[in-house]
């Protein structure tokens, strides 16, 4: 340290006089959530339940890759791979913010972490040719006038309404029992 220039009783203090999670995240992350994120409720329930609990009275420089590592294992063995990468954007985000406010020395741990694959739930759409067989008699699929969602599509069909879409009709997809 003393080689590159640096005083090491100044470093000492600086990570003393470093926050703890809890602090950073009440204190600094939550008020920039809470101004720039429509699911800033998602992020305070998180922390609340899986992140304060065990970190909330470690300071921010005590924080390893391993230990968040090892949080987010717990997270992906009860729910999903999904959620468990919220919560590694979530706690990446927290000390890129810690990092920007020059609060946090050092890289972000989160940086290297490997985010889990997610499934698309959904692997592709049916035409309106393969559509047509299944809509019977005055079906309620493509019949030309206003939809009645209201009916449910015959058995082994599952439907859902097309996101982000001009056209006004539902697609259908085959569930494989």
């Amino acid at each position: 340290m003393i080689a590159k220039g640096l005083d090491p009783l100044e470093e000492r203090h600086k990570k003393k006089s470093a926050p703890t999670f809890r602090t950073f995240v009440e204190e600094s992350y939550m008020k920039w959530s809470k101004a720039h994120k429509k699911s800033w409720r998602d992020d305070d329930r998180m922390l609340k339940h899986d992140w304060l609990p065990e970190f909330g009275n470690v300071q921010l420089s005590a924080i390893s890759r391993r230990a968040i590592q090892e949080k987010i294992m717990k997270i992906q063995d009860r729910s999903s791979g999904a959620t468990s990468n919220r919560h590694i954007s979530l706690i990446s985000k927290i000390f890129s913010l810690a990092i920007e406010l020059e609060v946090y020395e050092g890289e972000n741990p989160c940086k290297r972490i490997k985010k889990f694959h997610e499934s698309t739930g959904r692997e592709r759409f049916l035409s309106k040719e393969e559509i047509k067989p299944h809509e019977g008699p005055g079906g309620p699929f493509f019949n030309g006038r206003k939809q009645n969602r209201h009916q449910h599509p015959p058995p082994g069909i599952k439907s859902s309404t097309k996101q982000k879409s001009q056209t006004p009709y539902r697609y259908l997809a085959f569930c494989y029992i």
